[in-house]
């Protein structure tokens, strides 16, 4: 039986990618956006490569419409093996107090309330289904702080002690949960937040350093495809495209009853 991989965000750079990259090894995509014409274009140009996709349109930042379409989903092709969220936007850029609050909120609802929203929905199907993968896109705010993304990073690390508290609490459920860094993608910005002049140099500045410094998102695929093995045992680990991961097979074990790759306070 062809395995299930259910994804969100699927119709921007990184997610066609990840998409992409599933498909090639095997995987049936299902893919939730909420923009119908982009989501189409994307399952089109996986079927015309001859790969299984469905996609449903549907806002991750409304919980009804989430357990809806998974439900429809799950009727029509199957419980999911893998689960990706990757819906969000990027911004608002700026000093923490001169943001708009209704910008904000657009961004924890895409980013933090779609995430919460789709794990939520999908996480009982799981279980009866006798296991599974998660894994969450989390990224640089949540590596380090940084100046002028102060929500976004609060709402990046948030996701990564999400994870990692999931994975603890599903572990006997078989089911792995796991964020992944990506990397600094030249992908298009969401037109969805506007910008202040200064934030708007800010986000210019992101893009023309991705687009020299950084990196392509099959890089990013690459990471989920290794994360999703089935021989793969890591759980509630925060991995990043930058990281060494493909030398790390013989210490995965190790790695889940240590600290290693999670986010901890340092006592001198």
């Amino acid at each position: 039986m062809q395995k299930i991989a259910l994804i969100t965000g699927a119709s921007g750079g990184i997610g066609q990618a990840i998409t992409q990259g599933l498909a090639e090894d095997g995987w049936q995509t299902v893919l939730i956006a909420r923009d119908p014409t982009k989501l189409n274009q994307t399952v089109q140009a996986l079927q015309n490569q001859g790969y299984r996709s469905r996609g449903f349109s549907a806002d991750v930042r409304d919980p009804e419409a989430v357990q809806q379409v998974v439900a429809t989903a799950m009727d029509q092709l199957g419980t999911p093996s893998a689960v990706i969220n990757l819906a969000g936007v990027l911004g608002p850029f700026g000093q923490f107090h001169d943001l708009n609050l209704a910008q904000l909120r657009l961004m924890c609802d895409t980013i933090w309330w779609g995430t919460l929203n789709l794990c939520h929905a999908v996480i009982p199907a799981m279980i009866e289904h006798g296991g599974g993968s998660i894994i969450n896109i989390a990224g640089y705010g949540a590596v380090e702080a940084s100046p002028r993304l102060a929500a976004y990073g609060a709402i990046k690390t948030a996701i990564v002690r999400l994870s990692e508290t999931l994975a603890m609490e599903l572990k006997r459920q078989k089911i792995r949960v796991n964020c992944i860094g990506p990397g600094l993608v030249a992908t298009k910005l969401s037109t969805e937040i506007e910008h202040t002049p200064e934030a708007q140099r800010f986000a210019d500045g992101m893009v023309k350093m991705a687009q020299t410094k950084g990196v392509s998102g099959q890089e990013a695929a690459k990471l989920v495809r290794w994360l999703l093995a089935e021989d793969n045992p890591l759980t509630g680990r925060l991995m990043t495209v930058h990281d060494a991961y493909e030398q790390l097979s013989s210490q995965l074990v190790e790695i889940n009853h240590s600290s290693r790759y999670t986010l901890r306070r340092i006592n001198d």
